[in-house]
């Protein structure tokens, strides 16, 4: 009975620890290049909720590992569960952008692929919660129906 209830104490001490933790870029280099994403929910993003028929943006950077510099002119495509779409640069962002708005709530998994001549492919997955709208209705009545 005790190794069970130290299992379960510390399964909520780490789920507990998960919840804190901020997000975080994720990152990924190779031998001459470097890929970092993250999209509008991510604290590098703004945080930002995003609900159904709400437009978020995704995020590349596709650098020089060494300088840093971005690679400009590089092909880095995002792709969802269902679309692949062509990243655009933006010259005073310096990074790889895509828009886009979503039909349905949950986490939404999407992968961001870029490659250019003389530089190595990297390809990175990441996911978005994409929430419900709350019912304003529901919070001026604070009605016990409203979900």
């Amino acid at each position: 009975m005790t190794s069970i209830y130290l299992h379960v104490r510390e399964l909520y001490r780490r789920q507990r620890h998960l919840r804190r933790a901020p997000l975080q870029p994720i990152t990924r280099r190779a031998r001459n290049s470097a890929l970092r994403i993250w999209d509008d929910a991510d604290p590098d993003g703004g945080s930002h909720q995003i609900n159904v028929s709400q437009q978020a943006k995704f995020y590349a950077n596709y650098s020089n590992a060494t300088s840093k510099a971005p690679i400009v002119g590089a092909n880095c495509t995002v792709q969802f569960p269902d679309q692949t779409a062509t990243m655009t640069y933006n010259a005073t962002s310096r990074f790889y952008e895509y828009n886009r708005t979503f039909t349905s709530p949950g986490l939404t998994p999407y992968n961001i692929s870029c490659n250019a001549t003389l530089y190595q492919r990297l390809n990175l997955t990441d996911s978005i919660m994409i929430s419900k709208p709350r019912d304003p209705q529901c919070d001026a009545h604070q009605s016990d129906y409203c979900a």
